[in-house]
């Protein structure tokens, strides 16, 4: 499965030039803000985050029923390295367009700018890697050190039970790991109806709600590319 598109490497090409150029280091010093910000975005691609979600900034959203979920989500963030040790994950439940796709593609950049190996992937891609065997796509949903499992409930039944069976898997697989999953869902945690999902749940993740708001017309329509460093 390509984690990247024409416009990525596009846009990649562009800030390449950009650090072969630059009037401060002309590419030779990887302390500077231009080797930073091609990294940055390098890592973003290679860890499939979907371009209408980088370069993320929860500050930019002022949503007054989503204040205490985000507070939890930076007071997170702050313990990233904590977190990451003791393999805490986050369950971001709500309805479509509440922000959660958003909020966990921060904590995945942020993850980033820390050193760590992230990856974003959605249960239909997961599903496809597994029909199609990709090995190399598995491999990153199961070993980054943050992970994030997208759009859980949409796409998690078949009439054999084949997908609930095989995420089941990889939840407890990482869990068994501590290594720190990030889920976005419309479900409520506690009307999951697979029980060992439940209570990993339960042990490893903290759960927080996102209230019926449309977060996006908080941000006025723009997709801010700020960088978070």
């Amino acid at each position: 499965m390509e984690l990247y598109t024409p416009k990525d490497i596009q846009e990649l090409k562009i800030l390449q030039d950009k650090v072969m150029n630059c009037p401060k280091c002309g590419g030779s010093d990887y302390t500077c803000e231009c080797v930073k910000d091609y990294k940055f975005l390098h890592g973003m691609i290679m860890s499939a985050i979907p371009s209408k979600y980088r370069y993320a900034d929860i500050n930019n959203i002022q949503v007054a029923t989503l204040k205490d979920s985000l507070k939890e989500i930076k007071n997170y963030v702050k313990h990233l390295e904590e977190n990451k040790e003791t393999g805490l994950g986050l369950y971001l439940y709500g309805t479509t367009g509440t922000g959660k796709s958003y909020v966990a593609c921060y904590v995945l950049e942020q993850a980033l700018q820390k050193g760590y190996s992230a990856f974003f992937c959605t249960v239909e891609q997961y599903k496809r890697a597994l029909f199609d065997k990709d090995s190399d796509y598995i491999y990153n949903v199961n070993e980054s050190d943050f992970t994030l499992i997208d759009d859980y409930g949409r796409e998690f039944s078949d009439t054999k039970g084949f997908i609930d069976s095989q995420v089941d898997e990889m939840l407890r697989y990482r869990y068994d790991r501590n290594k720190s999953t990030i889920i976005t869902s419309n479900i409520l945690s506690k009307d999951i109806e697979n029980l060992r999902i439940k209570s990993i749940l339960y042990d490893a993740y903290i759960k927080l709600p996102f209230e019926s708001v449309d977060y996006r017309k908080s941000l006025g329509g723009l997709n801010a590319k700020k960088s978070i460093r």
